[in-house]
């Protein structure tokens, strides 16, 4: 799905560029796939006179990519990041110049992204598959009914992302809300670093009744707040969605937030994983939400409540008890809680030990949004 702002050339340039696509079929490309697998150094030294900063770039995307998740290599990881991220380049940026490329008809121009095509078309091949009926859409403001007339199948040779750092404000919520979630077109959602604040995730709350088909919501950085959990909370708690996986870190979440979430565990029965890294959840959050999953809920499976720095020694039993007592998670996650003392870490990991089958992070990590410091 394409961002409703269109018209922002260097954050939307990737979702609206259709209309440079071309109306005719060009010939398809052939001999990356007879390319060595190399490091993402080796891919991009035959694109350094073509991509301005381009090493620098790869640089970074390694150092992001040193753990990656979905068994992809570092490098595999990391050559799908240097297209995805985003720069202020314009038509100078990696993915606009490698879509230009794509779209040429003179494919010898192709040539100097092989080792890179290559690269990326094996990690994107490792990824799971969306089911084959999902509809993908984008959009572009201009009219273009005359040259995608009905009944004609077009291929589409650029490549296309998410609606990440797009702006979004909850305006635009609705109609992302019909799309994504009313008219079934999606089975997860990402919507990280954005605006759409309070009112917005309200209206995705709303498009949560009788879901049957978003599967996870993920709204990091959106300054959410204990209001827009409130909304999420009460619809989840009715247990019509099908949602399993709901994100919300750095959301400004208190224990007043904590309150409401603990509230809907008492009564949700999909949800598997409940993401709150980076609020200002204290000790009577981790109280309220250690007794809701004690007491009542028996289906999640994680738990990530890192970088609360609010959270001290006095949440330790709650941690103990949530181990000892439930029988349904899986992960729990509160790394760098800062006030945690070392004393209590080991006890936490003595206890975490006992358990089969049982995860727990106490580690250092550090989780970056666009917005400035909350």
């Amino acid at each position: 799905m394409a961002s409703a702002h269109a018209d922002n050339p260097i954050l939307n340039g990737r979702f609206s560029d259709v209309g440079t696509e071309p109306c005719t079929t060009p010939i398809p490309i052939a001999g990356y796939e007879k390319m060595p697998l190399v490091s993402l150094e080796e891919a991009v030294e035959p694109l350094l006179s073509l991509v301005p900063g381009v090493q620098r770039t790869v640089w970074i995307v390694k150092q992001r990519c040193e753990n990656p998740l979905d068994e992809l290599s570092p490098d595999e990881s990391a050559s799908i990041m240097l297209y995805t991220t985003e720069g202020t380049c314009g038509d100078n940026s990696f993915y606009s110049i490698l879509n230009s490329t794509l779209r040429t008809e003179d494919r010898t121009k192709l040539r100097p992204w092989f080792l890179y095509l290559k690269l990326v078309l094996t990690a994107l091949s490792k990824l799971p598959s969306v089911a084959s009926n999902t509809t993908v859409c984008r959009g572009v403001k201009l009219d273009m009914s005359d040259q995608y007339p009905k009944g004609k199948t077009f291929v589409w040779w650029g490549l296309s992302s998410y609606l990440e750092r797009q702006s979004l404000k909850y305006q635009d919520m609705t109609i992302v809300a019909e799309q994504a979630v009313i008219n079934k077109q999606c089975t997860i959602l990402y919507l990280p670093n954005n605006e759409i604040a309070s009112k917005g995730v309200s209206i995705l709350a709303a498009a949560l009744h009788d879901n049957t088909t978003l599967k996870g919501l993920d709204i990091f950085s959106n300054d959410v707040g204990d209001e827009g959990v409130d909304s999420l909370a009460q619809v989840l708690a009715e247990n019509n969605s099908t949602l399993k996986s709901l994100k919300l870190g750095w959301n400004r979440i208190t224990d007043n937030g904590a309150y409401y979430l603990a509230e809907m565990l008492k009564k949700n029965r999909t949800l598997v994983e409940l993401s709150l890294p980076q609020n200002r959840i204290g000790d009577e959050g981790v109280k309220l939400l250690a007794d809701a999953l004690i007491k009542h809920n028996t289906t999640l499976k994680k738990l990530s409540l890192d970088l609360n720095d609010l959270v001290t020694d006095a949440s330790v039993n709650y941690f103990i008890d949530i181990m000892n007592q439930n029988q349904s998670l899986t992960v729990l996650d509160v790394g760098d809680c800062k006030l945690l003392s070392k004393a209590s870490k080991k006890i936490l990991y003595a206890v975490a030990e006992s358990k089969e089958n049982f995860k727990l992070d106490l580690e250092t990590r550090y989780i970056q949004s666009t917005r400035e410091s909350r």
